[in-house]
């Protein structure tokens, strides 16, 4: 397989359109979640509307994270690349179909689909594991910590509320942990600081 590049031994690293699009997509997802809590309330937004909104803002904003932390350091925009990143793009568009009532109706449907886009994810950090030895003690940790949350999001479909959300949870802290014990790693592979302002911003 032919090794990938990493993205912080390049002089000059910008954001691509697709990038900027995926960024958009996601501006899809959370402008249905604002609109699910303000939309049908008699004008009232109650402190149960601003819960929901931040527990589900917290995955969504953990999924593109993980895509813009992944495209700064080791995306190198060749089709399989782009075909991945397209596949998140279709899932997070899912996403913002199902967000509208993933706290009730659609909470099998939103776990489904997160996991898929976080499966993906996983696909591509396999393909730099594979390709470049000499960060595999990096992949190596995010393959597992993200399989395992992939595993639990999908396990979760099976158990009723509000077990369900507790499956969550545990997801997202095992998610969010994994780049933490590896930060003495990441230093190692340090973000490009041309590209990472671009897709914040």
């Amino acid at each position: 397989m032919k090794k990938i590049a990493l993205n912080t031994k390049q002089a000059s690293r910008h954001a691509t359109w697709l990038e900027l699009f995926y960024d958009l997509v996601y501006v899809v997802v959370i402008a249905r979640l604002v609109h699910h809590i303000t939309v049908g309330h008699h004008g009232e937004v109650t402190l149960y509307d601003y819960f929901v909104y931040v527990v589900f803002f917290i995955p969504v904003w953990w999924a593109w994270t993980g895509h813009t932390m992944f495209e700064n350091r080791f995306g190198n925009n060749d089709s399989i690349d782009r075909f991945l990143t397209l596949l998140q793009m279709f899932f997070a568009m899912l996403l913002a179909v199902f967000i509208v009532k993933a706290d009730s109706d659609y909470s099998q449907a939103f776990a489904i689909t997160y996991g898929l886009i976080r499966f993906v994810l996983v696909i591509m950090y396999l393909r730099v594991h594979i390709s470049n030895k000499e960060v595999r003690h990096i992949t190596r940790g995010f393959l597992i910590g993200f399989s395992l949350a992939v595993v639990l999001w999908w396990v979760s479909i099976f158990l009723p509320a509000p077990y369900i959300f507790y499956v969550w949870v545990i997801a997202l802290l095992i998610d969010m942990t994994t780049p933490v014990l590896l930060h003495k790693h990441l230093n190692v592979i340090s973000v490009h600081v041309e590209h990472l302002p671009e897709r914040t911003g």
